[in-house]
């Protein structure tokens, strides 16, 4: 009889299969041809297949024999759980792999991961190799890819911005990738300022540097984008007018000599008299003031960007009255020989120029604000003297003061007189000129000091006597008082008379 045995493949597509024949019983004289073309009683190297082997012995006897040489099945390998990383660069992805068929036990080899199990953790995204060896030393493989959220990023954020020094400025960012809820960390020049997609803020400085990290709970890694806030440059209203002062009515117009001209929108003059005008850019304008005085003018400039500059320019021009000519005079009256005379203007307004006119003067010397003016000597009268004053406006008035001319003060006392009935000398009496006669009082004392003689009339004479008796022969004391003409100063004169009969 024949009969045969076999050996399977141990892992599949493999070629160590045996197949064997055997013819009972034996002589020992077989011989063995199987259909791959091997001549021994058992077939080696083979695959899984069926093979026929003719079996010949020396007694005749011939026999075929069909042998099926089978493999051990091969493993089936399935990705049995698969967790992708729930961050960005996170390492807590995971893979599990199930094994079925082969021969048990299996070893594990992963080509990023020092797991030797069917399972390994803490993976970052990737794409896996997984290879699992049986018993027999069997080897498949099976790929795995742990994905990842997209990295974090920045879009939609506020663009670089200039806005007014006193302006506040909504800054906003759109986060992206990572998972979501994200955390909005906004700086100012590396100083922490607030937390949010939309944030408000009034920088204190020009190019402030706003920075907005974008972070999330998982823990993926952080991005910072950044812009800057800028002032534009301060404008300085500069205004001036064609003229400073004018008389009434003042026509000006007003020039706006800003430097930063091309970022002025509108410039609004607003004037002390409650005037408002508006204007483009830095157009001039033109107004009227009707009334006397001095005017300020609040500047109201808005920029192209909206900022709003002001500068209050006082006193900015004048409008003038007519001026009002005055002035005084050193002295008046003067007296025959000092004719000389000082005039000092005393004019109200701002009087640049001075005519000083006096027809009946001997000299004028005119120096500005004050003249020196003399008229003849020893002649009494009253002269004209008149100020024409002007402003640098042009505006002037005209004023005329008399001065007069008086005599001196002379006074004369004679010493003694003879009241001795010789038609000689019989009176005293004083002689006097340039007083003021209605101030006037003379009176003579005795030696005891009684007042023994008084009179108020300038041309009154003493007869000597006292209560219509002669007075006896000796020396009288005398005293005048009186004022003088110019001035309201009174004098006292005294001396002796003396009596002589």
């Amino acid at each position: 009889s024949f009969t045969s045995t076999s050996t399977p493949v141990g892992c599949a597509g493999g070629t160590d299969g045996t197949a064997t024949a055997i013819m009972t019983p034996s002589d020992g004289s077989e011989t063995f041809i199987w259909s791959n073309g091997q001549t021994t009683a058992t077939a080696t190297n083979l695959a899984a297949g069926v093979y026929t082997c003719e079996i010949s012995a020396s007694s005749g006897c011939v026999g075929n024999i069909s042998v099926t040489v089978s493999e051990i099945p091969v493993m089936n390998l399935n990705i049995a759980s698969q967790n992708d990383a729930t961050c960005n660069s996170a390492n807590n992805g995971s893979i599990q792999v199930t094994v079925s068929e082969g021969t048990p036990p299996y070893s594990y080899s992963w080509d990023q991961s020092s797991s030797t199990t069917n399972e390994a953790t803490d993976l970052y995204a990737g794409t896996y190799v997984i290879t699992v060896t049986d018993d027999n030393g069997c080897s498949d493989q099976i790929t795995a890819t742990i994905s990842e959220p997209d990295e974090l990023s920045i879009s939609n954020l506020t663009p670089d911005s200039t806005i007014c020094s006193d302006a506040f400025i909504n800054l906003e960012a759109t986060g992206n990738g990572g998972s979501s809820p994200y955390v909005y960390t906004w700086t100012a020049n590396g100083s922490s300022v607030d937390v949010g997609q939309s944030i408000t803020v009034n920088p204190v400085a020009s190019n402030t540097q706003y920075c907005v990290t974008l972070s999330e709970e998982c823990g993926s890694p952080e991005t910072t984008e950044c812009l800057s806030v800028t002032f534009p440059t301060n404008i300085s209203p500069i205004i001036a007018p064609n003229i400073d002062a004018q008389c009434v009515p003042g026509d000006f117009i007003f020039y706006n000599n800003t430097i930063q001209g091309a970022e002025v929108q509108t410039t609004q003059f607003a004037f002390s008299n409650g005037e408002t005008i508006l204007a483009n850019g830095t157009e001039s304008i033109q107004t009227t003031f009707e009334f006397a005085g001095t005017y300020d003018c609040f500047v109201t400039i808005t920029s192209t960007y909206g900022c709003i500059y002001t500068e209050e320019f006082q006193n900015i021009v004048t409008v003038t009255p007519p001026p009002t000519a005055n002035f005084t005079l050193s002295k008046n009256p003067a007296t025959w020989f000092e004719t000389e005379i000082q005039t000092t203007e005393a004019c109200i307004g701002n009087v640049v120029d001075f005519q000083w006119i006096s027809p009946s003067a001997v000299s004028l010397i005119s120096n500005e604000g004050s003249a020196l003016i003399t008229y003849p000597e020893g002649i009494s009268g009253t002269y004209p003297i008149t100020l024409v004053a002007t402003t640098s406006e042009g505006c002037s008035d005209t004023t005329t003061l008399e001065i007069e001319i008086v005599p001196d003060v002379i006074f004369y006392a004679p010493n003694s007189f003879t009241p001795d009935d010789d038609e000689h000398n019989q009176t005293w009496t004083i002689f006097v000129e340039g007083i003021d006669f209605q101030n006037f009082t003379l009176e003579i004392f005795n030696k005891w000091g009684q007042t023994i003689w008084e009179t108020n009339d300038i041309k009154a004479e003493w007869d000597g006597t006292y209560n219509n008796t002669v007075v006896p022969d000796g020396t009288y004391i005398w005293r005048a008082m009186y004022k003088e003409r110019e001035n309201d100063g009174r004098k006292i004169h005294t001396g002796y008379v003396h009596v002589i009969r």
